[in-house]
């Protein structure tokens, strides 16, 4: 399932983490913006000790305990971010302040006395449109509230915009992780949103395109909807397409060999495979490795048995509006995209079991009523 903070500390440990500039010249002493900038430096001081004591510690023991202190460290840090951003409101760094203590904060409740803090004090802030499109896939409750008020109420149009674009890709994603008609629900409510994007935002410009040109591409891969085609190569050059396997059940995986969870699926994969041999089903890869060496060699050493059109230049992903991998959708014997999962792991891979057992079903049954 996601993990919207799982490599935190990876990231803090493996590189120097510093969120504020330097300050240039002299500032108000006791001024917010002062105030915030001696928070962040505090903050990297405090975590390059911890780095050079991790990198120094030469048993596991010693690792776990540092390990415990950096999480310690971030959640202490995150709630005196907030605690900044609740006194000094009008700042022009309560915003950003509040962003800082999300992506620190380690536990629900931290995170969501962040969120309410933005939605209480930032929803006309000037810099809350990037901030929408930052926190749109936190599956928080209060980002939904956060966004909608932004949509609404702020009075910048790119702004709303944004929010807009946010809010459906945050009820886009809290249906990957739903099923049934919780999900479907979600799913609807999000091509709504959508296509109000459309009739409201079309000529809004944002950094990849118009806000109707986003909206359009993503409701056109809305679940519910036909999936478009792929035409591509796979691993030896030999062409082929995603509709030459209508009428069957189609898993369709954007991997790449530098990506643990993908590679950590494979056996289940290819036990997938020849668990439904015979049946109306396949499985296609995408693979997003750059080198197309790479894309070999993992095909040969992980034994994966089956096709992966090569996406060397993004371009699938990209028009696709993949944002992590791995990324798996099911498209059901008729072509519509039924189901989307993003991440790995154990339930996610009896979920996608259940899902593909439920459509491959649904193919035979029409098999049979075929003269």
């Amino acid at each position: 399932m996601r993990h919207v903070y799982s490599s935190l500390l990876a990231v803090l440990f493996l590189t120097g983490l510093a969120w504020a500039d330097d300050a240039k010249g002299k500032e108000q002493a006791g001024a917010p913006a002062d105030q915030f900038k001696a928070l962040s430096k505090e903050f990297d001081t405090a975590m390059t000790k911890l780095q050079e004591e991790f990198r120094a510690a030469t048993d596991a023991e010693a690792k776990t305990k540092i390990r415990g202190q950096a999480v310690e460290l971030l959640g202490k840090f995150a709630t005196r971010a907030i605690e900044f951003a609740e006194k000094n409101p009008k700042s022009d760094d309560a915003a950003q302040a509040l962003v800082w203590a999300l992506q620190r904060a380690r536990d629900e409740p931290t995170r969501d006395r962040a969120i309410l803090a933005l939605l209480k004090d930032q929803v006309q802030s000037k810099n809350i449109g990037s901030i929408c499109t930052m926190l749109a896939e936190l599956p928080n409750p209060s980002v939904e509230k956060l966004l909608r008020a932004v949509a609404e109420k702020n009075a910048d149009r790119k702004t709303q915009g944004l929010a807009t674009l946010g809010l459906a890709t945050h009820l886009q994603s809290r249906a990957e992780d739903a099923s049934g008609a919780e999900a479907e629900k979600l799913n609807k409510e999000a091509e709504k949103v959508l296509e109000g994007a459309i009739a409201k935002f079309a000529d809004v410009q944002t950094n990849e395109g118009t806000v109707g040109e986003i909206a359009k591409a993503t409701l056109g891969l809305s679940i519910g909807r036909t999936a478009p085609d792929i035409s591509g190569e796979d691993a030896d050059e030999k062409k082929f397409k995603l509709s030459d396997y209508k009428g069957k059940v189609v898993m369709l995986d954007f991997w790449a060999s530098w990506c643990g969870p993908c590679m950590a699926m494979v056996p289940h994969n290819r036990e997938l495979v020849k668990k439904l041999e015979g049946r109306p089903f396949v499985l296609l890869g995408v693979n997003a490795d750059q080198d197309k060496a790479d894309f070999k060699k993992a095909q040969e050493s992980a034994k994966i048995n089956w096709r992966s059109f090569f996406d060397g230049s993004g371009k699938i992903s990209t028009d696709w509006r993949i944002k992590a991998f791995p990324t798996m959708l099911l498209i059901d014997h008729k072509g519509v995209m039924r189901h989307k999962f993003v991440g790995g792991g154990p339930d996610t891979a009896k979920a996608i079991d259940k899902a593909i057992e439920e459509l491959v079903k649904e193919a035979e049954a029409d098999g049979k009523k075929q003269p």
